[in-house]
């Protein structure tokens, strides 16, 4: 294990808080939790925008040791190109042609550099541009190299396996994972919580779900509606699915969250 990560042999510090606040240094060492992040109109109109949505497929993946360790659903939105393969080639071209020429795109959208719109090259999408900027105002911070943005989700069954959101090495100490948990309901015993692990795992001959996970667990979040989280994306960390099963009556449990997440930052402030 990196020395960076020794912090990650110990309990995490889970701090709920009421409002947002300045990040206060990097790498960002503890986790935070707020609930109902957005007010109750802008919530209303999150979940009818989110209900619409009809482009979900079987693509939230999780690679480890080069081998595939889950698949379930998922939506893409943001995509840096570097993070993509196969695709590189056709996607520069179109990012070359639509943004070296656009000046006003890069100048006002500064953590878009080298970021497309997965589906809709060269487009923005409104709605996540603003819920970006909110994280940046709120918590005080700039994205130098952004990752990704994506939602995914889970029914009974389909369990997240353990991974982290970023690299292990220098270059990515500075990293910042948001988790927006956007289902209009949720019951305390229909599980889902985040579940983060400690530093052993980073090494990767651990695959899957272990047997013996819950003797590495350093902390966990329930999954509530209109929570975030922040933490560092080299936690090791997993999302089970729903414990409960699906049915009409209960409203077809469907743990969605969003996950926005960039492998370099700077503080306002620093």
């Amino acid at each position: 294990m990196s020395m960076h990560y020794e912090w990650l042999m110990h309990p995490l510090n889970i701090e709920y808080l009421q409002k947002p606040k300045p990040i206060d240094k990097l790498p960002f060492q503890k986790v935070w939790v707020f609930d109902n992040y957005l007010t109750p109109p802008i919530w209303w109109s999150w979940i009818n925008w989110r209900d619409s949505s009809i482009n979900w497929g079987r693509s939230n993946r999780v690679i480890r040791n080069d081998e595939m360790q889950h698949l379930y659903w998922g939506e893409s939105i943001y995509h840096n190109i570097g993070e993509v393969r196969n695709r590189n080639s056709e996607i520069q071209e179109y990012y070359e042609s639509y943004h070296r020429q656009n000046k006003r795109w890069i100048k006002q959208s500064e953590w878009k550099k080298n970021v497309f719109r997965v589906n809709n090259v060269g487009y923005r999408e409104p709605i996540i541009d603003w819920f970006i900027h909110k994280l940046r105002q709120d918590f005080r911070f700039d994205w130098n190299y952004f990752q990704y943005c994506g939602f995914n989700g889970q029914t009974i069954g389909q369990d997240g396996t353990i991974h982290e959101d970023t690299g292990l090495d220098e270059s990515c100490l500075n990293n910042l994972t948001f988790l927006y948990y956007d289902q209009k309901r949720w019951e305390d015993d229909w599980g889902g919580d985040l579940i983060m692990y400690n530093g052993e795992y980073h090494d990767h001959s651990y695959n899957g779900i272990p047997e013996n996970a819950e003797d590495y667990e350093i902390g966990r979040v329930k999954y509530k509606p209109n929570r975030l989280v922040i933490m560092n994306g080299a936690i090791t960390h997993r999302h089970p699915g729903p414990e409960v099963d699906y049915t009409k009556e209960n409203g077809f449990p469907f743990r969605t969250s969003m996950v926005v997440r960039g492998d370099k930052a700077t503080l306002w402030d620093a």
